[in-house]
């Protein structure tokens, strides 16, 4: 077991995530201090209910901040896959359809923004990555991501990457249940180089 595996608190200071946190005067709170309220899913296909963080059901704002890095089970692990952070019993998406599950909590709330962290890649081994961190395939991307779009944050950041949106199961699920686009080309994307 890793210093971090299946601990948050270890994984926020070893990270630097805490001390960032207190320095711009926010609050971490670890998964473990949550409380759970069961929701509904409306139009899940597959998740019909979910148990969430009560602060996520509770906040005003919600911004969405993942990391794009490989996933051995979805491929990718962006804004939505990001998702199952929030709920509780995520471990059974696994055994039910996981891109499914993952498309359909998106059908309960979506985040007011989702910012994508594509700067340094995790490319392949994820989404922890190997055992020895020195032999990890981090490519470096330079990008950051931002839209309220879940599906389509995802879809450009599925190209950053490399792949095709139309091979990542949840991102074609939920463009299909109209969770969010996943054509670029339909969408009017800014960028600014620095």
């Amino acid at each position: 077991m890793t210093p971090t595996s299946g601990n948050a608190r270890n994984c926020y200071r070893l990270s630097g995530i805490e001390e960032a946190a207190k320095s711009a005067r926010g609050i971490v709170v670890p998964i473990d201090d949550f409380s759970y309220r069961e929701v509904r899913i409306p139009g899940g296909k597959t998740l019909k209910t979910a148990d969430v963080h009560s602060l996520i059901l509770d906040c005003d704002v919600f911004i969405n901040a993942p990391v794009l890095k490989h996933h051995s089970s979805t491929h990718l692990s962006i804004a939505m896959k990001n998702m199952m952070g929030i709920v509780k019993n995520r471990m059974e998406y696994h055994l039910t359809g996981l891109d499914q599950c993952i498309a359909d909590f998106c059908l309960y709330r979506k985040p007011d923004l989702n910012v994508v962290d594509a700067y340094r890649v995790l490319m392949s081994q994820g989404p922890s990555g190997p055992s020895n961190p020195q032999s990890a395939n981090v490519q470096m991307k330079k990008t950051l991501l931002m839209s309220k779009d879940i599906v389509a944050v995802d879809a450009a950041a599925a190209r950053i990457f490399g792949k095709d949106p139309e091979d990542i199961g949840y991102i074609k699920i939920a463009h299909a249940q109209k969770i969010g686009n996943m054509n670029l080309k339909e969408l009017k994307i800014v960028t600014f180089a620095m």
